[in-house]
């Protein structure tokens, strides 16, 4: 059987495409990031694991002044939904020379909601972190107010704390 030149063509540049381009991203509930020794440690080893993107969940990053200290720390462009001085907030931050184009950058009060529209290699991305209620009602509340954000034919990436368990007992 003989395979028709083209298809294998395409098929071969549609493979290194994606060797040439995959995106390390990582999630993690940092559980606060005023403590400097935990921040500091935490920053140095998401460094040395050169991952392009990092959600975070609970920083507990309350307003701009403390947003701006933390980017400067990290040395990558950094964006935060402010949440409380001990609860919630959410925060993406990119490797430093990251290459991206934002295009919009949306959040909510709270600190549980930051989407961020960004354009890598050509291709556009939704990145989506959450932070859910750890309260039943106010979860389900949550996630069906996401249908909007959610919305559209973009690629899209959703990371964060979900606040669901699989087994109450054991959580």
């Amino acid at each position: 059987m003989l395979i028709s030149p083209v298809p294998l063509f395409l098929l071969l540049c549609l493979l290194l495409n994606l060797l040439l381009f995959m995106l390390n991203v990582v999630s993690l509930n940092c559980k606060g990031l005023r403590d400097n020794a935990k921040r500091q440690a935490l920053f140095f080893l998401l460094k040395s694991k050169n991952i392009d993107i990092i959600f975070l969940q609970e920083t507990h990053v309350d307003c701009l002044s403390l947003a701006k200290q933390y980017s400067n720390e990290w040395g990558g462009k950094c964006y935060f939904s402010f949440g409380g001085f001990h609860s919630s907030g959410v925060g993406i931050l990119f490797r430093k020379n990251f290459a991206f184009q934002e295009k919009s950058f949306q959040f909510d009060n709270d600190g549980r909601l930051l989407c961020l529209n960004i354009i890598v290699n050509n291709e556009c991305y939704k990145l989506v972190n959450i932070y859910a209620p750890n309260n039943e009602k106010d979860r389900k509340l949550f996630f069906n107010s996401l249908d909007t954000v959610l919305q559209g034919k973009m690629n899209k990436i959703l990371c964060g704390d979900f606040n669901m368990v699989e087994n109450i007992a054991l959580d």
